[in-house]
């Protein structure tokens, strides 16, 4: 009676779950960093530095004027798109966040997506 009893008592307490929160979500990586857009990390971190994105130097470079009209308008406009699409910008910003510093593992976006904290988890 005592192993029944205690058999039902382990089955019971395995198959309990803890009810999500409605603010709980699992965090997805992006080219091996997790990303956390207007949300923290529930677990404590170490900020290694602040990236910023390069617009301003993208455009000057794609509207250099040493480029013919045509060419500095077609470059205006594919790196006005470049940075209006989600999906680009996070790469990108992924990308400069893994060649500045190296050994981060995640990547937090409080505003804008053109400024982001580069953690270690």
């Amino acid at each position: 009676m005592k192993v029944l009893f205690y058999s039902l008592l382990l089955g019971f307490l395995c198959s309990c779950e803890t009810t999500p929160q409605k603010n709980s979500a699992n965090v997805n990586q992006v080219n091996g960093l997790y990303v956390f857009v207007y949300c923290q990390p529930q677990v404590k971190y170490e900020v290694k530095g602040t990236i910023t994105s390069d617009f301003g130097n993208q455009m000057k470079d794609a509207t250099s004027k040493d480029q013919k009209f045509g060419k500095r308008l077609l470059g205006a406009l594919a790196t006005t798109v470049e940075n209006v699409d989600f999906g680009s910008k996070l790469e990108m910003m992924v990308k400069k966040a893994k060649d500045e510093y190296p050994d981060a593992n995640g990547i937090v976006f409080e505003g804008e997506m053109d400024k982001a904290k580069v953690i270690v988890l």
